[in-house]
């Protein structure tokens, strides 16, 4: 079972160094995406105790999980499928393996090892926090 996120209220912010550049670029602030970073924590597990922050850069996708104190950079892409609901695949960058997360009425599910045969999955865990928050669906102006 997945544990409560303690994470804040997590909001999509327009990066204030592209606004002044009227729009984005390559900015050092927010790397180029638009919009500046959040960052939370997914909370505690029996693997990860200590908790499980993240790092989201809306603009490009960029997802930082740390879990067990070792950080893993993925990048995420909703998908069209056949099925009810919102698909995710979620590419790790350092070996290209994907997940695929699908979120619907019956809850949120991962095809990773935790969340096939441990029903607890960072994966599937970060896309509910950042999908409830809305940091999925982008403006198309973010300087707006």
């Amino acid at each position: 079972m997945s544990a409560t996120t303690t994470t804040p209220e997590l909001r999509l912010t327009p990066c204030p160094s592209c606004a002044v550049q009227s729009g984005p670029g390559y900015c050092l602030t927010c790397r180029g995406d638009g919009y500046l970073e959040v960052s939370g924590d997914l909370g505690p597990t029996r693997a990860s105790p200590q908790g499980r922050p993240f790092w989201y850069m809306p603009g490009g996708g960029w997802l930082t999980l740390k879990r067990r104190g070792k950080p893993t950079v993925y990048r995420v892409r909703e998908f069209a499928h056949q099925f009810e609901g919102r698909a995710f695949g979620v590419r790790k960058v350092f070996d290209g393996a994907t997940y695929h997360v699908l979120c619907d009425r019956s809850g949120v599910s991962c095809d990773c090892a935790g969340g096939t045969y441990t029903a607890g999955c960072c994966h599937a865990d970060a896309v509910r926090v950042l999908l409830a928050a809305g940091l999925f669906d982008l403006p198309t102006n973010p300087t707006e």
